[in-house]
């Protein structure tokens, strides 16, 4: 047993080493399949331990930017990365190309004396035995040399932009006075400075009529000065940092908008244009509006651009224009363009007829609905027909009111019909429907009954006459009524007897009557409204007595004589 167990051992042990070799060599060769690296160690045995590069660092810092007035210094830092032995910081100047300026396991880096102006970018990886990361993104600092301006402007329109010309460039007085000490000036794209003051006998200096370009103004102060055995001589060249003045004209002012694409007020579509003004950039469109007829609003811009053009929908309105044509600054404006916009109204609804409640009434109103839209007034149409015809004479706008109705007065006998139309400034709706009436008064009273043919009261036949009544009459009726003779004036009752209906030409009927009395009469004239009577009169029929039948005598003595002369005489009726 003791024999197996070492024998084991001894194998085991065998094993271990050439495993270990094994490795040993496979580091040592560089075969790590899994891994970018592995540091090897023996103790005697061979052991290795995996490495993989560090990770990015997670940001990196620097101002933004520095301003000097000969050279710029500033640092460059970043946090740590896990694993990181070295950083490696790479530096790229105006967009050029990128150098390394730093490649150590420090975690900054001091950019100092650095005299040209422009853009500073970096960025840094972390790296190790297995390798580097990927870089952080950039960090940018912006230097400017030169000193701080003591420049100011007057006059202008902003610190920075003028619309005229004209404008003050001001500085601060300085002391002690030094050498020379200037306002100098550049115009446009040139490089050359031209002397424009001298900056300790004024400061200030107006310019006018300047042109549009771009101009820069800065102070230098140059000096030499002996410093003997403490130095000798120094010269000093101090330029401030430039500010710069715009000077931009206005272009010229833009004709007046041209209205486009509409023919009438009722249009509700339109363009808005105007022409092209030299040195304009772009466009502003200004416009206020006002309800139809009322007070105008506050103006606002609606458009601002290259455009010069814009299409425009509205209702019923009143709308100004005005164009400014612009480049930095903007011209004056335009004349103003007014746009009216006035739709014609919706046609009426139907009409009716009001106050009426039947043919014999001949005032009235015509009325109807006040439609969608502005309206000013109405116009109200009508035509006539005689009663009984349909033949209507022509339509006539015989009115035209402000409200919608209409009161008809005392309109004669016939048929009427009426439409409207809702009007405005821009013409008028179309037809309503139409409406139709009917006036029919009850006709008038005919003269009052007359007799002829009648000389006297023996007389039994007679003609009743009478005159025409007014208005129209269909049909005229002959009544009366009797009651017995009397002396005096007769007092009649009792009920009418009526003729058949007479045509409307009849102005006379014979009548009989053989019996005594007093006859009442009065004329009735018809129409489809009603009937209307006459004044009474009246006449008398009162025949003679007829003969009495034969005469006797009674009470005499002596047959037909008498010897004392007292008899009855009698007779028949």
């Amino acid at each position: 047993m003791w024999v197996l167990s070492r024998l084991g051992a001894v194998v085991l042990a065998e094993t271990v080493k050439w495993l270990t070799v094994i490795v040993g060599l496979c580091c040592l060769i560089g075969i790590s399949p899994a891994h970018a690296a592995q540091q090897c160690y023996y103790y005697p045995v061979y052991f290795c331990i995996d490495i993989d590069p560090p990770a990015k660092p997670s940001s990196i810092s620097a101002p933004g930017s520095i301003t000097h007035g000969y050279s710029g210094s500033w640092t460059v830092s970043w946090p740590a990365s896990t694993g990181a032995t070295s950083y490696q910081l790479r530096e790229r100047f105006n967009g050029g190309g990128e150098v390394t300026v730093q490649n150590t396991s420090s975690r900054s880096f001091a950019a100092a004396g650095k005299t040209l102006a422009g853009s500073y970018k970096y960025r840094v990886r972390a790296c190790n035995s297995a390798g580097c990361s990927a870089y952080t993104s950039y960090k940018t600092v912006n230097l400017t040399i030169g000193y701080p301006t003591t420049l100011g402007f007057t006059g202008s329109n902003s610190a920075t932009t003028d619309s005229n010309g004209a404008y003050t460039v001001t500085w601060s007085a300085k002391t002690p006075v030094l050498g020379s000490y200037r306002l100098e000036q550049r115009i446009g794209n040139s490089s050359t400075w031209t002397n424009e003051r001298n900056a300790y006998s004024y400061t200030s200096k107006p310019y006018s009529g300047k042109s549009t370009n771009d101009y820069d103004y800065r102070m230098r102060w140059i000096f030499s000065l002996n410093l003997g055995s403490m130095g000798g001589w120094i010269n000093v060249d101090q330029k401030e940092l430039p500010k710069s003045m715009r000077v931009e004209h206005p272009p010229a002012k833009p004709a007046t908008p041209a209205l486009l694409s509409k023919s009438s007020n009722t249009d509700t579509t339109y363009t808005i244009s105007w022409s092209a003004v030299s040195g304009a950039s772009r466009y502003e469109l200004w416009r206020r509006t006002a309800a139809y007829g009322g007070n105008y609003g506050n103006w606002s811009r609606i458009r601002n651009g290259t455009g010069r053009s814009d299409n425009e929908s509205f209702g019923n309105g009143h709308y100004q224009y005005y164009v400014k044509a612009c480049n930095l600054f903007c011209s004056t404006k335009s004349n103003v363009r007014t746009v009216n916009v006035l739709t014609l109204p919706a046609n009426v609804g139907s009409l009716s007829i009001g106050s009426k409640s039947g043919n014999t009434d001949n005032s009235y109103t015509v009325n109807w609905t006040k439609p969608d839209g502005r309206v000013t007034y109405y116009k109200l149409y009508r035509r006539q027909a005689n009663y009984g015809s349909s033949s209507y004479s022509s339509w006539d706008n015989y009115v035209s009111p402000s409200s919608p109705n209409r009161t008809e007065n005392t309109m004669g006998d016939g048929h009427y019909q009426y439409y409207a139309r809702a009007c405005n400034e821009s013409g008028c709706s179309g037809n309503s429907s139409i409406v139709s009436t009917t006036v029919l008064k009850n006709p008038g009273t005919s003269g009052t009954p007359s007799f002829t043919q009648k000389d006297n009261n023996q007389d039994t036949s007679f003609k009743v006459n009478w005159t025409t009544a007014s208005g129209i009459v269909d049909n005229y009726q002959v009544a009366y009524r009797r009651v017995d003779y009397t002396t005096g004036t007769p007092v009649f009752v009792g009920s009418w007897t009526y003729s058949d209906l007479l045509p409307a030409t009849a102005r006379s009927v014979d009548h009989v009557h053989t019996t005594d009395g007093h006859y009442q009469y009065f004329i009735r004239a018809h129409n489809d409204s009603g009937q209307t009577d006459s004044a009474l009169n009246y006449t008398t029929v009162l025949k003679k007595p007829g003969i009495p039948s034969g005469i006797t005598f009674t009470n005499n003595s002596h047959g037909t004589r008498d010897i004392d002369g007292n008899f009855t005489v009698n007779w028949g009726a």
